[in-house]
């Protein structure tokens, strides 16, 4: 849903979150373009995988909490 969208930033190979609040993403992208990510805020915590290009990307997400477990899709797209 692209009412759910964040803003992160790939410099060097490393992936960062780069908006207002209070998540933490760390992480990085080789050199084919594999990213792999861990996201933290609070208690919830979740790890993505997926491929990136040029100008998109997608790939799939995992995440839980002390009471639940979610998991979904992400995709990006370079503004």
């Amino acid at each position: 849903d692209p009412a759910y969208s964040y803003p992160v930033k790939v410099e060097g190979g490393r992936v960062s979150y780069s908006g207002d609040g209070s998540f933490d993403i760390t992480g990085h992208v080789g050199d084919a373009g594999a990213v792999s990510v861990a996201i933290a805020r609070g208690d919830q915590k979740a790890s993505a995988s997926g491929r990136l290009s040029a100008t998109t990307g997608a790939g799939q997400w995992s995440g839980k909490s002390a009471s639940a477990a979610c998991s979904g899709r992400w995709e990006a797209v370079r503004s």
